[in-house]
């Protein structure tokens, strides 16, 4: 039926009536029978949302003027900044109000309210009003702390309080018995508000030119928020009211819900940069190794518990939503091996915690016992280098072992690769060899004035695949390891470093000459 018939109308606004009247009866049974019991009721009710007021509303303003102290000591904060300290903000305030919100329930439960009829829908009036107090929190923080535009944060406060409304009279219907008819006008005004919403809010923003800001929600999204404003209206015309319904919900708690993920990640970030500088000195030459592999794990994670969560918003039934998370978990046998995402997971994280635990043997040895000892600076070197290849072994052994994969196996795989080896790995592998025997062997170390075929110059690193040489000129020369093995060097400094000494003093002597 479409809206715009006059029929639909007439019979929408006669059970409009009948509706407000059958919620109005299932309302005053509930304390008809006992007067009493309902003034305690309203009593306990009232001094209960008294409590969460006042709780909720000196955290939120003691979360504001924390938030703004602390943009206003930063010169040029970030996103990301903003965005992490809005985060905090943000989640001391909803604990604040959920607490409030649970002694609520608790008063209501406690008068008898809470049935087994109406259970699920006390629950989802609790859930409702948390994501109405999470709505207006992050969109009052994000404006505070300037990573948003108050053009958007209005609008976002106010689709959500038009979802809240909207589905407290859908789910009130649905208890009470409202007719469809009734269902279905309230779903067209109501797409119908959103659609002008996003049209007016984004059409003033697309006018708008404040790029000198950098803000969280791009303007490419403001074409899109607003072509999605014109879709509803043709489509509200066309009489695809339930369609527009489904996009409403879906914009506004799909929005929310990525927001949620985006501070979070945001509030990850600086104590994985706390965690890669606990265990890596920076360098000019730093890339943040640490802190990358760190970043993809968390965004990984996110994605993973991210997609249930999606998949509910949009309509899967929570039964598949168990049977696909239980399949994961479980995972998937191929051949002798079962894979799945707990071992994956397990498997990644031993990883990394090995890795970890080496690289801070690594810096414990290096920085601390190593000096304390009368080896010299390339011994150290190779010791450490040396239990960095047989860490990352242990490591990739341990991962490989956790996922369920048999060892025995990879006599098979060295089998399988020797081949490759033979071909095209030949060099690659002669060269890792040739590392090694120079770490173990020690024909030349770092620090060593050496002459080979390439140039001459003192070795700066030694690493699996090739050595590095920095020359008098300070140029870099790159030799594989092999090559050193292979073929002549001459190592000046092999046993000791006093001819060093004297060539460096001749050397001056016949450059003082040349000057004369």
């Amino acid at each position: 039926m479409s809206p715009f018939s006059s029929s639909f109308w007439n019979e929408a606004l006669r059970d409009k009536d009948q509706a407000l009247l059958t919620v109005s009866e299932n309302w005053n049974m509930l304390f008809s029978k006992d007067l009493g019991k309902a003034q305690s009721f309203y009593k306990a009710l009232m001094l209960a949302c008294t409590v969460f007021l006042i709780v909720f509303i000196f955290t939120f303003v003691v979360s504001t003027l924390g938030l703004r102290h602390k943009i206003k000591k930063l010169t040029d904060p970030s996103t990301a900044q903003k965005l992490d300290y809005s985060g905090y903000s943000i989640f001391y305030t909803l604990i604040a109000g959920f607490v409030g919100l649970s002694v609520v329930l608790l008063v209501i439960d406690a008068h008898g309210i809470v049935t087994e009829q109406n259970q699920t829908f006390s629950y989802q009036i609790f859930l409702l009003s948390f994501f109405v107090v999470y709505a207006l929190t992050k969109s009052w923080m994000l404006v505070c702390s300037g990573a948003v535009r108050k053009v958007v944060s209005l609008l976002s406060v106010s689709a959500t309080l038009l979802f809240s409304v909207d589905f407290l009279l859908l789910e009130t219907g649905r208890q009470f018995g409202v007719p469809l008819e009734v269902a279905i006008a309230q779903s067209f005004i109501v797409t119908t508000i959103f659609a002008a919403l996003l049209l007016v809010f984004f059409l003033s923003l697309i006018k708008r030119k404040d790029e000198s800001k950098r803000y969280l929600v791009k303007r490419r999204c403001f074409y899109i928020g607003f072509l999605i404003g014109v879709f509803i209206i043709i489509a509200n015309a066309l009489g695809y009211v339930a369609l527009t319904h489904f996009i409403f919900e879906q914009a506004v708690l799909l929005t929310n819900f990525a927001i949620a993920m985006i501070i979070i990640r945001a509030m990850i970030k600086p104590i994985l940069a706390r965690i890669e500088q606990f265990f890596h000195q920076k360098s000019d030459k730093d890339e943040h190794f640490l802190l990358f592999w760190l970043s993809l794990l968390v965004d990984m994670t996110l994605i993973i518990i991210s997609l249930p969560i999606v998949a509910a918003i949009v309509g899967v039934e929570w039964e598949g939503i168990k049977l696909l998370i239980y399949q994961a978990i479980s995972g998937i046998k191929v051949g002798g091996i079962t894979i799945s995402l707990s071992s994956l997971a397990t498997a990644i994280m031993l990883f990394i915690v090995l890795l970890v635990i080496t690289r801070f043997i690594q810096k414990i040895l290096g920085q601390k016992v190593l000096t304390k000892t009368r080896m010299v600076e390339s011994v150290r070197l190779s010791i450490v280098q040396i239990i960095g290849y047989v860490g990352l072994t242990i490591a990739l052994m341990a991962a490989i072992s956790s996922v369920g994969f048999d060892l025995s196996n990879l006599a098979l795989i060295a089998g399988a690769l020797s081949v490759g080896i033979g071909f095209g790995l030949q060099s690659i592998v002669s060269n890792f060899v040739s590392g090694l025997i120079l770490l173990f062997e020690r024909p030349i170390k770092v620090g060593d004035w050496v002459i080979v075929s390439s140039g001459e110059g003192i070795v700066k690193k030694i690493s699996v695949r090739a050595t590095e040489i920095e020359t008098f000129d300070r140029t870099s020369i790159l030799i594989p390891n092999s090559e050193l093995i292979s073929s002549s060097v001459k190592n000046w400094t092999l046993k000791d470093k006093i001819g060093r000494m004297m060539w460096l003093h001749y050397c001056g002597q016949k450059s003082y000459k040349s000057l004369k």
